[in-house]
């Protein structure tokens, strides 16, 4: 398998940022690496807090145990962060995720190139 095929696929399957360590482009790989998991911690430790909420409501009673019930109460619960702030720090990732697969096998494509 080529360089740059195996750099896109680990960062794309394995952890965003981790093919540039494959191509000798450690601090590259560092910071998509570093901005991907600092995403993805705020991202579920936000879920964490939600559910951990709902799941104090359902057990001391107040919200019965019923999937209509549970859903309405997710839409309308206010967490840590806003959802326009999550909304910006999903594209975040997204985008840090997508630009390492690319860049990634961009720089692979020139290693393969000498």
């Amino acid at each position: 398998m080529k360089l740059s095929t195996k750099a896109a696929l680990v960062s794309g399957f394995v952890l965003p940022g981790a093919g540039y360590f494959l191509v000798k482009a450690q601090w590259r790989g560092v910071i998509a690496t570093a901005i991907c998991l600092a995403c993805l911690f705020v991202l579920t430790s936000e879920a964490a807090y939600r559910a951990k909420l709902i799941a104090e409501k359902i057990l001391s009673g107040t919200l019965p145990f019923d999937a209509k019930f549970i859903t309405n109460e997710i839409a309308s619960l206010t967490g840590n962060y806003s959802a326009d702030t999550l909304s910006t720090i999903t594209t975040i990732l997204l985008a840090t995720w997508l630009f390492s697969i690319i860049d990634g096998y961009r720089i692979g494509r020139k290693h393969e190139g000498n």
